[in-house]
């Protein structure tokens, strides 16, 4: 009896079915409404779904997290399934009945209804994706296609509306707008974020809530474990939010921060003191501090603070420690210090210098690499010793030194690992007896300043000297002669392992004498190049000038980049430069015209840049000033003639004057423009 009583209302309610399909056919939708609700009534399952209470909320949530499957599994003990194709297709009629009449709401309440009673029927998914895409959310209208496949493949896996609905997931696909933090892997979020800086970072936190969580969560605590503050200006709105700023971002990292950089620290030490940084940052491993606009003095913090085991220290430009703190420092890090930068040196007083360590203070075993340099503004003193410091590091690997007092001798003694030195020109070198040590042969990196540096290596150098030697620069007040170019140059050059020489100025006036350089002054490893000190000797415009210079690059097949500082070549020297293969210049002496760099660019792939080149140890940007040797000496103090003094009496020093001739002769700035 109940079998037979279900078949009749099934055919009760398909009739209902056509007639509300007709209905909707002669566009009368409100007696279509009224009969699709009557055949849906009348379906066996007896599930009335206009008296459901509404889900929508639910389900659309669980879309947009792709969790459609774990939603409706969940309304399954409250709700009842039917899969009656009668049931079905009323239900969809009657949505597309809404869609007419643009009640868009009732059409979205009644398709994801639709989804929860018959959660495997392809048309279920078709109808909601429609109503989606015309309440204009194509995003999820094409995470609905998507779980929906999934949902009917597992049960219906050759369904006929398959292929529809993927076609309707490409269709949409163009139109989906997806957040990148939400839709991609944590790791290829965290890979994309940490390419940003710690600023851009901060300033992604504002984007949203959901980034906000995302990028704070504990899968991604890892941006947060380098921290890098720049400040501008005194006044810096968020300076007095600062400590809490600070207490925010060390928390998003969860206690592990390990690398802290402050630019212009003295505005960030202003409202949030070293102390207060170390204890937030327990687990730190590099602190780099700088201040650009002034000075930055740091006093000891309490002893019941407990210091971090760093790996690299750096106070670079500005930052003046006291040598109490720096004891602090290095003794809480004597096990782990792997690197070690003071620029801001001073003395305990007058006369006794910081350097003088005391005898009890920690020996870093670890200790790689080393620079210091007192500050600019003390004066010299031979108390300013580096013996004790050489003590206390006997492993070291590479040295930047200046304005300090060393000797070679003791360099080679207690630094037998030295692979890579630069000694500044305002040392003050010791020299000691001649004896039989020498510097180690697996020497990497070789820079000096001042004549004196490199006269003072004389007596420790064996033959070949540097064997394994790979950059070279020899920054001096007046060119080598032509015996000492000889004697520390050739044999650097003959080991065939050299590939960066860096010697200003070169020795001009040998290289015009009779127009022909030397046989051994040339190499297939040299990459980088300075060629320096033209117009210093005034052959700027000189006849032979392109020939000898391009001799010089031509004896270098594999060079890729050349300084040429302040040199006043013209655009057409330049321009054969990157003909041979050339792709980096750095030049300082005025911008080259707008189309040679573009010309460049575009076919060689090459760049003219107006700048230092960044590699050079003597260009450090934590240096208190510029070294002299690297400014251009342009003018020869020898020169003095008419046509340069009459249009520079006004100049305000040499190296203006000099410009200015050199902007007035005949051979600069103008040229063909064959090279395009």
């Amino acid at each position: 009896m109940a079998t037979a009583k279900h078949h009749k209302m099934d055919r009760t309610s398909a009739a209902f079915l056509r007639k509300g399909q007709e209905f909707y056919a002669s566009k009368k939708y409100d007696h279509a409404e009224k009969a699709l609700l009557r055949a849906m009534d009348m379906c066996s399952c007896g599930v009335a779904v206009q008296n459901q209470p509404r889900i929508d909320h639910e389900i659309l949530k669980a879309i947009d997290e792709k969790r459609l499957k774990e939603a409706l599994a969940s309304m399954s003990a409250s709700s009842r399934r039917c899969n009656n194709p009668v049931h079905v297709d009323a239900l969809d009629s009657l949505i597309a009945t809404y869609e007419m009449q643009s009640r868009l709401d009732e059409g979205l309440e009644f398709a994801l209804k639709m989804v929860n009673l018959s959660p495997r029927e392809p048309k279920s998914y078709l109808r909601l994706g429609k109503v989606l895409r015309l309440k204009n959310l194509p995003t999820t209208a094409y995470y609905n296609y998507k779980q929906g496949i999934e949902l009917v493949k597992r049960k219906h896996p050759h369904h006929a509306l398959l292929h529809k609905l993927q076609a309707q997931k490409d269709k949409i696909l163009p139109y989906a707008r997806f957040d990148p933090v939400t839709t991609l892997p944590v790791e290829l979020v965290r890979m994309i974020f940490k390419l940003l800086d710690f600023k851009a970072q901060c300033g992604c936190l504002r984007v949203s809530k959901t980034w906000n969580t995302v990028l704070t969560g504990e899968s991604l605590k890892s941006l947060w474990q380098v921290q890098e503050y720049k400040f501008t200006g005194n006044n810096h709105p968020g300076l007095r939010r600062i400590l809490s700023s600070f207490r925010s971002y060390a928390r998003y990292a969860t206690g592990a921060l390990t690398e802290l950089s402050i630019h212009n620290c003295s505005s960030f030490f202003q409202f949030c003191k070293l102390q207060q940084a170390l204890v937030l940052a327990p687990h730190l491993k590099v602190l780099k501090l700088r201040e650009l606009r002034g000075v930055c003095r740091l006093e000891e913090v309490p002893g019941q603070v407990k210091l971090p085991k760093l790996t690299n220290l750096s106070l670079g430009y500005g930052v003046q420690p006291t040598p109490r703190l720096v004891q602090q420092l290095l003794s809480s890090s004597s096990n782990s210090l792997k690197e070690l930068s003071i620029f801001g040196l001073q003395g305990r007083n007058e006369s006794r210098g910081l350097l003088d360590w005391d005898p009890n203070w920690p020996k870093l075993e670890k200790l790689k690499v080393i620079r210091l340099s007192c500050l600019a503004s003390s004066p010299m003193s031979r108390e300013t010793d580096l013996n004790r410091v050489m003590e206390l590091t006997p492993n070291i690997e590479e040295a930047w030194i200046d304005r300090i007092t060393w000797s070679p001798k003791m360099l080679i003694l207690c630094w037998p690992k030295l692979r890579s030195i630069f000694v500044g020109g305002d040392v003050w070198t010791l020299y000691g007896p001649r004896d039989q040590s020498r510097f180690n042969e697996e020497m990497r990196e070789l820079h000096l300043e001042d004549r004196q540096n490199l006269l003072g290596l004389v007596p420790f150098l064996s033959s070949p000297h540097f064997p394994m030697l790979e950059k070279l620069s020899l920054l001096l007040r007046e060119p080598l002669r032509q015996d000492e170019f000889m004697s520390f140059i050739r044999p650097s050059l003959e080991s065939g392992t050299l590939r960066e020489l860096d010697v200003r100025p070169l020795p001009v006036l040998d290289f015009f004498k009779d127009f022909t350089l030397p046989d051994w002054f040339k190499s297939d490893s040299i990459t980088y190049l300075s060629l320096i000190g033209f117009t210093r000797e005034f052959f700027h415009g000189h006849r032979m000038l392109e020939e000898v210079v391009l001799d010089i690059v031509n004896r270098f097949p594999n060079l890729r980049s050349v300084d040429i500082a302040n040199e006043m070549f013209p655009d057409t020297l330049l321009a054969k430069f990157i003909r041979k293969g050339v792709k980096t210049i750095y030049c300082r002496a005025g911008p080259p015209r707008a189309d040679l760099r573009d010309w460049a660019s575009k076919k060689f792939g090459a760049e003219i840049i107006m700048k230092l080149p960044p590699h050079l140890p003597a260009a450090h940007p934590d240096r208190p000033n510029l070294s002299d040797y690297l400014r251009a000496n342009v003018a020869s103090s020898r020169y003095r003639g008419s046509d340069y003094s009459r249009k520079n009496e006004g100049a305000v020093d040499e190296h203006e004057a000099v410009m200015n001739y050199g902007n007035s002769s005949p051979s600069y700035g103008k040229c063909r423009l064959w090279w395009s």
